[in-house]
């Protein structure tokens, strides 16, 4: 049996999953915007659209952690997927800001962030289904 706390939660996570598809185009601008100035050579402003694309981005990943506890689907498969190449990808533009290598750093954005952001709806999908279940 689910606890009144968990149940009272489920509303709130429906209503941040109603918001993501706004939230993730306006990342996905973002870094698209941050890979065009790193390739004509905008350094400086692709390093300041890189920070707030990243900020974005790491409250994106909060919130899908944090609807996926509260809908018990961190567990499905498509979550799981989506979750370990988003924080592979994190991991891998971080590599290239160390190495300050930012013509990796923009390749990366193309194609590996930028690729992954669309298959969102289906884990959205499998995240509902698990509110779904909680909530019956």
């Amino acid at each position: 049996m689910e606890t009144t706390a968990n149940l009272e939660l489920l509303p709130m996570a429906r209503a941040a999953l109603e918001e993501t598809p706004l939230y993730l185009e306006h990342i996905s601008a973002t870094m698209n915007n941050c890979a065009q100035q790193l390739r004509a050579g905008r350094d400086q402003e692709a390093m300041t659209t890189f920070a707030r694309g990243t900020t974005d981005l790491s409250y994106f990943v909060q919130l899908v952690d944090q609807v996926a506890t509260v809908a018990k689907a961190q567990e499905r498969q498509g979550v799981c997927d989506f979750k370990i190449a988003l924080h592979s990808c994190v991991k891998n533009m971080e590599q290239s800001m160390v190495q300050q290598d930012l013509v990796s750093l923009s390749d990366q954005i193309e194609d590996e962030l930028l690729p992954l952001l669309p298959s969102w709806p289906k884990v959205r999908n499998e995240i509902e289904e698990g509110i779904d279940a909680q909530a019956s």
